[in-house]
């Protein structure tokens, strides 16, 4: 596009600009045709249709909208056409500051869209725009022209409603009237963030492996119990860092490691060059820095194997209780009973629920009120075993399986908890 209005600009000089318009149109259709309608390249070029065929600008972006919809029905929101649109309507309905007004639609749609904006990229777009203009000509015929690397100066932000209705409430007050005020709604991602008084309680759907989050409310802390990877994907590049993400968590001020086992441990390596990790633990003499009752157990045992030696972790928050298993086998489970007098509300049950775990008697003295499994879909390993499961069921405990529901969120404030599976399941739990 930029290239097309290099080519526009010096042809001008010539030839008449209706005539340059025709014949580039005509090229940009043919371009197409070789390599790709893009989203943004049909909209473009539907564009530059409308100003051959109407004069004003109200008709023209009328025509390119209704064109554009009939053509791609479901794409009408996607960035590559809403975001040209925007300015466009910008650029001619606003009549004061269009520079900053541009600026703010940039950032907001960089956010929603993509949770995150590269300052370098946004301040000195129109320059960069030209730039690659001129690659894209000269690219034809100079072999590796350029390598162009920006400097990284990235916000990240995944919004929520609030932000999202602010910025259409602004947007259509800023094309009739800018005031400085509306730049306000930058400070919503700053404030939102730390505005969640619930504490959050995730066991995430990453296959036959582990990954828990403990976010404390108003992002006071962020605990991870276990980063496991599998064979078939990258589970730190694919599902956790885009949660990460998605929950605006920048920082894992602890990292429980529960043991040495590729599916429990094996994405730290990947995960510490994506993120700042303040303390990692893999030994359960550590202590966690959390400011609620945070507890590893039984730090002395008699383990025979390393799913034995895993870090149990117990923790409290709003009168709800918590017991995360790791692998350990009803070995432990026994010295568990002999060594404290447990209950828990919601237990993460140990092994992806394999029959080495999760003892009849062991539960039950819990009392508790939900049982959490990690497991992969269709697993080669059973998990989980139907006997672990019928134990569940007998003791009336409420089971829920990554492989069956997705990942897991535990919601509590107070007295008041309350669950949400990624298949659509809700549910309150009484304490």
């Amino acid at each position: 596009m930029s290239a097309y209005y290099i080519v526009l600009h010096m042809l001008k000089r010539k030839w008449d600009e209706t005539r340059i318009r025709r014949i580039l149109l005509v090229l940009s259709v043919l371009f197409g045709h070789f390599f790709v309608f893009t989203l943004a390249f049909t909209r473009f070029i539907l564009y530059q249709l409308s100003t051959l065929l109407f004069i004003s600008k109200p008709n023209q972006m009328a025509f390119t909208i209704f064109c554009f919809g009939i053509i791609y029905p479901n794409q009408v929101l996607s960035i590559s056409f809403l975001c040209p649109l925007l300015l466009q309507l910008v650029s001619y309905f606003c009549t004061e500051h269009k520079w900053i007004v541009q600026k703010m639609i940039l950032i907001g749609l960089m956010f929603i869209y993509f949770k995150k904006v590269n300052l370098i990229s946004l301040l000195f777009f129109n320059i960069f725009r030209k730039l690659y203009g001129l690659i894209f000509l000269f690219g034809f015929t100079v072999y590796d022209l350029i390598h162009l690397k920006l400097p990284d100066l990235t916000i990240h932000y995944a919004p929520k409603i609030l932000f999202i209705v602010l910025f259409i409430i602004f947007y259509i007050q800023c094309l009739k009237h800018f005031q400085w005020k509306y730049l306000c709604i930058f400070i919503v991602p700053f404030l939102e963030i730390y505005c969640n008084p619930f504490f959050q309680v995730y066991t995430l759907n990453i296959g036959q492996a582990d990954c828990s989050i403990i976010v404390e409310p108003f992002h006071k802390s962020v605990v991870m119990i276990d980063c496991g990877q599998n064979l078939y994907r990258d589970n730190v590049e694919r599902i956790i860092m885009p949660f990460l993400e998605n929950k605006n968590i920048h920082t894992i001020d602890t990292l429980i490691l529960t043991h040495d086992d590729f599916d429990h441990n094996g994405g730290y390596e990947s995960l510490k060059d994506k993120i700042e990790i303040k303390q990692v633990i893999e030994d359960s003499n550590d202590k966690v820095n959390v400011d609620y009752p945070f507890y590893l157990l039984l730090s002395e045992r008699e383990a025979k194997d390393t799913n034995d030696s895993s870090i149990i972790s117990y923790f409290t928050y709003d009168h709800f209780t918590y017991l995360f298993m790791g692998d350990a086998s009803k070995q432990i489970e026994k010295q568990l009973m002999a060594t404290y007098d447990l209950k828990a509300d919601v237990v993460k049950v140990g092994h992806h629920g394999s029959n080495t775990s999760s003892d009849s008697d062991f539960l039950d003295s819990l009392d508790c009120k939900i049982a959490l499994i990690s497991a992969g879909y269709k697993n080669k390993y059973g998990h989980p075993s139907v006997e672990t499961l019928k134990t569940l069921e007998t003791l009336h405990i409420n089971t829920l399986c990554t492989s069956d529901c997705g990942s897991i969120a535990i919601y509590s404030l107070f007295h008041l908890s309350f669950l949400v599976t990624n298949d659509g399941m809700f549910g309150i739990i009484w304490t």
